[in-house]
């Protein structure tokens, strides 16, 4: 900026352009760095949050592998829908070391009835959600595995996964009606979608 009004600095800018552009880069950074500090919801507009979803998108990768692959993810969403038709909603959960779901199925009156892992399928219990849910309407089984929001702090990018299971999701809009509102989608692999 002071180029504008000194023709020494704009000389020196024309003398030396590459260090000039380097050092104005750093201080882009900086300026964004201390307005996120003094506005931590600023924190999603800027590159923390794009590289935080890329570490996001590697684990739940190597889990999806543990889980046999995106057709065995599949198809275990759909044993799990057809033993739960009105739909479902699942806690992951710890207790000492133990990991279990708390289940609510839509329909009846047992509200978190409480589910070993070694009850679920095998594929379910590998990616590791943090919530796992299905409503008829849908068609779909809909994962959460990160995201948190936060009022006033950093706030976790939101990450999941949306299942195909019934022809019911042709007419569904993936990535509407989250928890956080309607997020944007990306195909992953035949009827599974990447919800961020």
């Amino acid at each position: 900026m002071g180029a504008v009004f000194s023709t020494k600095i704009s000389g020196q800018i024309r003398r030396h352009p590459v260090i000039h552009s380097i050092w104005g880069c750093f201080a882009y950074v900086g300026v964004v760095v201390f307005l996120a500090i003094l506005n931590p919801a600023m924190s999603t507009w800027w590159p923390l949050g794009w590289f935080e979803r890329l570490s996001q998108r590697q684990i739940l990768m190597e889990r999806v592998k543990s889980a046999g692959g995106w057709d065995s993810v599949r198809r275990d969403c759909v044993s799990l829908v057809a033993l739960h038709t009105n739909g479902f909603l699942l806690f992951w959960a710890n207790t000492n070391g133990v990991h279990f779901f708390y289940l609510d199925e839509f329909g009846t009156n047992d509200l978190f009835l409480r589910i070993e892992t070694n009850r679920l399928p095998a594929s379910i219990v590998a990616l590791d959600p943090r919530k796992v849910e299905y409503a008829p309407k849908d068609g779909c089984v809909r994962f959460r595995f990160f995201g948190s929001h936060s009022t006033g702090g950093i706030v976790e990018p939101y990450l999941g996964l949306e299942v195909d299971t019934s022809t019911n999701s042709v007419s569904y809009k993936h990535g509407a009606g989250t928890e956080y509102g309607d997020w944007t989608y990306k195909k992953v692999a035949e009827g599974v979608y990447e919800i961020y």
